[in-house]
């Protein structure tokens, strides 16, 4: 029996796979508004 998570990781590695440079892009977009987001990454006068 597999693991219910472990074959949607496996299914999503497929996809990344497929589909690596649409996944490289939202990675990269989730990226860029978490560190946008980020109080950290923010300028406060």
């Amino acid at each position: 029996v597999i693991a219910p998570q472990l074959f949607a990781t496996v299914v999503l590695s497929f996809r990344t796979s497929r589909n690596e440079a649409l996944a490289l892009q939202e990675l990269g977009a989730v990226t860029i508004n978490r560190l946008g987001a980020s109080p950290r990454h923010r300028v406060t006068g």
